[in-house]
């Protein structure tokens, strides 16, 4: 076998058995035996098990122990899963002692700059999921992410700001946001222009945000419409020809 290549689940079932011994045949005892083998902690059946998941033969139960793949499964460097992590984490699945685990990868890799686990941070202080609300802490990591040019976090820093009645910044962020077409963010700042929030009124700058936010919104319909036009294309593309058709 080459070297990262993927692995068959033939040869990921021939690295289990080597060591751990035969599979059982009934699907819960072999669910079972998956969690026993993992926890062993040996490095080659943990990798080998991981691999297998994306066969789709590891069939948690619950949402509680299929987070707890997901995160093995991101631990183990597949970074197309941390989505799915964030979205479970988000909705509360997870025991404590797991969630509290995955909070402190995410923090981990945001030392390291990685932008998502910044932003991860950041969501989850400022609303409270899983942890203590925090919002000076959640403002840490959101200045973090903006600084990275991130969109949403620009508009979280300028909302931060704007519950502050720090208008003057609020205006700063919500402008490097708006750079990005993040409609939220002109209309943020045609209200404080069409209130006068830290700045004189000026009603013809207010209008002018204002049509920013509907032009915005237009091209997010548009690029939206383009998306789901490509993938119908796809589907028809790939549509199985009927049974009439193939006799033919």
């Amino acid at each position: 076998m080459i070297i990262g290549e993927k692995m068959t689940p033939k040869e990921i079932f021939n690295i289990l058995e080597k060591e751990m011994g035969s599979m059982p045949q009934e699907e819960k005892e072999l669910q079972e035996w998956f969690e026993t083998s993992y926890n062993t902690g040996n490095e080659a059946v943990q990798k080998a098990l991981i691999e297998l998941l994306t066969y789709d033969v590891i069939r948690p139960e619950t949402d509680d122990d299929k987070i707890l793949w997901v995160f093995r499964n991101v631990s183990h460097g597949k970074d197309q899963s941390r989505k799915q992590l964030r979205q479970m984490y988000y909705e509360g699945h997870g025991t404590d002692s797991l969630r509290c685990e995955i909070v402190e990868f995410m923090t981990s890799h945001a030392k390291k700059d990685d932008l998502d686990s910044i932003i991860f941070l950041g969501h989850i202080y400022s609303a409270g999921f899983g942890v203590e609300k925090d919002y000076e802490f959640a403002h840490s990591w959101y200045e973090k992410a903006a600084k990275q040019n991130n969109a949403g976090a620009q508009l979280a820093m300028g909302d931060f700001h704007y519950h502050k009645e720090e208008y003057d910044k609020a205006i700063i962020w919500y402008e490097e946001a708006g750079k990005q077409n993040k409609k939220t963010a002109y209309i943020r700042l045609s209200r404080i222009y069409k209130l006068g929030l830290g700045v004189d009124v000026d009603l013809k700058k207010a209008l002018e945000y204002k049509n920013q936010a509907v032009s915005s919104l237009k091209k997010e319909k548009k690029s939206k419409k383009v998306t789901t036009i490509k993938k119908t294309k796809k589907i028809r593309k790939f549509k199985p020809s009927k049974k009439s058709d193939r006799k033919k």
